[in-house]
């Protein structure tokens, strides 16, 4: 429940700190937001599809499976986050026109795509370990993930953004955040599921 509830807290933050830069930033960020949402639809089911077979092969020790799984599944986030990237980031202005004609929108819409999405591959693994975590019975550590991406790291560097570069600086300190938790989670997910399953294989 908690980890539901608060990335959409955050994000509520995110949008008081851009009505400091007008409406037009509001409008931008909801742009991208909604087509954030369509594109990520995949990696969303491929979460849901993949928390079965991780609970199930954790639970029966067939930890290589885990392992197996886990590396396709983020290799396939991988990919399409690439992919993803490039497309927003070659048709950001075009892309933007498709939702508004008003010029600021369509600017600040793709300053976003031009900033964010080349993230997306590092920002993508916090949310699949968080997803995974809670798959192999450890929601503490999935929630660990979301407290540690929202609201220790998002919610600072969000404020410095916009205090000192306006929505700009908002959209880079969300990148920002993308990286470092990005990082930090594949190796500490790597690093706990390897020491579990070794810590449970012995006798």
């Amino acid at each position: 429940g908690l980890t539901g509830l608060i990335a959409p807290a955050v994000n509520g933050f995110i949008l008081a700190l851009l009505a400091t830069s007008g409406t037009a930033a509001i409008a931008a960020y909801g742009v991208a937001s909604r087509v954030e949402g369509l594109v990520f639809v995949i990696l969303m089911g491929l979460a849901t599809g993949m928390g079965p077979v991780l609970g199930q092969n954790w639970g029966a020790g067939q930890y290589e499976r885990v392992h197996k799984t886990l590396k396709k599944a983020f290799g396939f986030v991988a990919v399409w986050s690439v992919i993803v990237a490039v497309i927003l980031g070659i048709g950001a202005t075009q892309i933007a026109g498709i939702f508004s004609d008003n010029q600021d929108v369509i600017m600040i819409t793709a300053a976003y795509f031009m900033i964010v999405p080349f993230t997306y591959v590092l920002g993508n693994l916090s949310n699949g370990w968080s997803s995974a975590f809670h798959a192999l019975g450890l929601p503490i550590h999935g929630l660990g993930v979301v407290i540690v991406k929202n609201i220790i790291l998002t919610i600072p560097l969000a404020w410095l953004g916009a205090t000192y570069y306006g929505y700009a600086g908002i959209f880079a300190a969300l990148a920002a955040v993308n990286v470092v938790t990005g990082i930090g989670c594949h190796v500490w997910g790597r690093r706990v599921t390897h020491h579990r399953a070794a810590a449970n294989k012995t006798p």
